[in-house]
């Protein structure tokens, strides 16, 4: 493939999917040669933007009338903020988050969703020919996980936010009592008081992405839960799956896609959004007391959430543009 030069306006987080995303992309970038640049030195045969960045929106616009061809990697939409903010600022704040969105799309030259869901969201007919799907993707580190059904598995979540992972509180409630909860992520004091009296939900706030896969990597009989409701294509769930842990989610968004019926248990909710609690012990029991096909499954996952395979993906669809 032809080489190219290639400027990432967006900062690098040390926690989170997108921090993780452009931090493999650029290393992958790296060892082919490419030129990875700023918007400063001008020049710059792509812009990779992901989602938006409204602060370098001048150099982008300059450097795009002088040639530049835009790369817009595409999140889900905001939505929580209308079923419990009763702040206008939030909705505010929101729909102008979405707008700002909506416009890098449309001065893009090469749309990436991450899912069908994330896709379904946001597609216009004027963004179909210029747009294409390239799911999340990480390491493939599977672990045979050798476990019998009297061992009790132990439920592991990560998420970046875990107070604004909408109705996390109740899914955590909901969790039996004889079934260790360990959280990974960003949790303020008032979220993790309410859960003062239930010891067996242990939260570790945040920690790095590399610590997170050796706590992955160990070998215990872990059963993921993802928070998330309606996720774009979350990349904690994806690295679950990539270490041979079955996952509980919600039947919502990008979760349909990812999560097989042999892979986990997906929840169904009704139009308020909830679910019944004897339905996720009973998804809990279900994967517990066959985990060792459950895992065994994992093994052979698809090649389009393996790391490699989406980096090359990337690279094909940029120079593509």
């Amino acid at each position: 493939m032809p080489k190219f030069s290639i400027c990432f306006v967006n900062k690098i987080y040390s926690i989170g999917g997108s921090g993780t995303f452009i931090q493999n992309f650029q290393n992958y970038l790296k060892k082919k040669k490419y030129i990875i640049s700023d918007l400063k030195k001008g020049n710059v045969d792509y812009i990779f933007v992901t989602g938006s960045n409204i602060r370098n929106i001048i150099p982008i616009l300059f450097s795009k009338l002088f040639g530049s061809k835009i790369i817009n990697r595409v999140d889900g939409k905001n939505w929580s903020h209308k079923f419990y903010s009763i702040f206008r600022y939030n909705y505010i704040y929101s729909y102008l988050q979405n707008l700002n969105i909506l416009f890098f799309q449309l001065i893009s030259d090469k749309i990436i969703y991450q899912s069908n869901f994330v896709k379904k969201v946001w597609c216009k007919k004027i963004f179909e020919n210029k747009s294409v799907i390239i799911y999340n993707a990480s390491n493939p580190c599977y672990k045979k996980r050798n476990f019998s059904k009297n061992v009790k598995p132990i439920l592991i979540s990560v998420e970046g936010s875990i107070d604004s992972a909408f109705n996390s509180k109740k899914l955590i409630n909901c969790v039996d009592k004889n079934y260790k909860h360990e959280i990974y992520g960003r949790v303020s004091k008032n979220f993790k008081n309410q859960f003062s009296k239930k010891k067996n939900v242990i939260f570790h706030g945040e920690v790095p992405r590399v610590e997170i896969n050796k706590i992955l990597q160990k070998n215990r009989k872990y059963i993921f839960i993802s928070l998330e409701m309606y996720p774009a294509c979350p990349n904690s769930v994806i690295e679950a799956i990539n270490h041979g842990i079955p996952v509980i989610g919600y039947d919502q968004g990008s979760m349909r896609e990812i999560i097989k019926n042999k892979h986990g248990k997906l929840l169904k909710v009704d139009k308020n959004l909830n679910f019944r609690k004897l339905k996720l012990k009973n998804a809990i029991e279900e994967i517990s007391q066959n985990y060792k096909k459950f895992n065994l499954e994992l093994k052979n996952i698809d090649n389009k959430f393996k790391l490699n395979y989406m980096l090359k993906k990337y690279e094909t669809e940029i120079t593509k543009t």
